[in-house]
């Protein structure tokens, strides 16, 4: 062959210790790496807060993965939507043979009716107008280790004999923290979240999966969960207010053992031996 070409099918060509391209999936597609290890993040979407007095949603599972060994066969990813009012948000995935699995946030208790759901981060349990509150959702559902989540709020408990006020939702749990107790009051309180765990695989540090507030009523203000955060939506007072779950993301870093396919010159080869990054 002209020039005493290499034909490899995949020459390992270099290594890249200090990191390689880094990919962000927002929406669902394929991995095509040309790298054999990764840092990995994958979360899931956030569950939807509560209405009427409603818990906060969960964020969705978080998982950090640093050296995983990654394969050079196309890997299909999912990105979990964030849940409804009240509703679980959608687990977010990283290949098929060996998936890599986020799960979604638990959605928030409704009024009276409803306990938080269990999800990545559990949902918190709802509020009431002089009622029985519902307890708050578990997190880390299923188990993986280390943990995706953390516990949504608890119920709420009132003054002993409770005869006026209210008594907020309990916060979503979040991937840093589990969500705050709803407590009796007779204002527009807000029980709080659990927090997020910041991450900087993107460059740059990021907040992902902290949890929704819970709420008491229509004048406490909520706000949707970010998209591509996998935070929880907030609990909403009267069922008018969208309070859905962010959206989750995954994001590959690739590591050292960069490859590259095709035809190799005897001269690239022999550079790549003397820096011992050729195998």
């Amino acid at each position: 062959m002209a020039n005493g070409g290499l034909i490899g099918k995949k020459a390992h060509i270099a290594k890249v210790a200090s990191g390689g391209k880094v990919t962000s999936f927002t929406s669902s597609g394929t991995l095509t790496p040309d790298a054999d290890t990764a840092d990995i993040l994958v979360v899931a979407g956030g569950g939807g807060g509560g209405n009427d007095i409603g818990g906060g949603g969960g964020a969705g599972g978080y998982r950090a993965i640093s050296d995983h060994p990654i394969t050079f066969n196309p890997s299909p990813i999912t990105i979990g939507a964030g849940g409804s009012e009240g509703a679980s948000g959608n687990n977010s995935v990283l290949g098929a043979a060996t998936p890599i699995t986020s799960s979604g946030g638990g959605g928030g208790g409704n009024y009276t009716s409803n306990a938080g759901l269990d999800g990545g981060s559990g949902g918190g349990g709802s509020g009431a107008l002089i009622g029985t509150p519902t307890a708050g959702g578990s997190g880390n559902t299923p188990p993986t280790s280390p943990s995706q989540g953390n516990d949504g709020g608890t119920k709420g408990t009132f003054d002993s004999p409770a005869t006026t006020g209210l008594c907020s939702g309990g916060g979503g749990g979040g991937a840093g923290g589990e969500g705050g107790a709803g407590t009796f009051t007779g204002s527009h309180h807000q029980s709080t979240g659990g927090s997020g765990t910041a991450s900087s695989i993107s460059g740059s540090s990021v907040t992902y999966a902290a949890g929704g507030k819970g709420s008491t009523d229509s004048f406490s203000p909520i706000s949707a969960g970010s998209a591509n955060t996998g935070d929880g939506g907030d609990g909403d007072g009267a069922g008018v207010q969208t309070n859905t779950g962010g959206s989750g993301i995954v994001i590959v870093k690739e590591l050292e053992g960069l490859y590259a396919s095709g035809i190799h010159t005897m001269q690239d080869v022999y550079v790549q031996v003397l820096a011992d990054n050729w195998s």
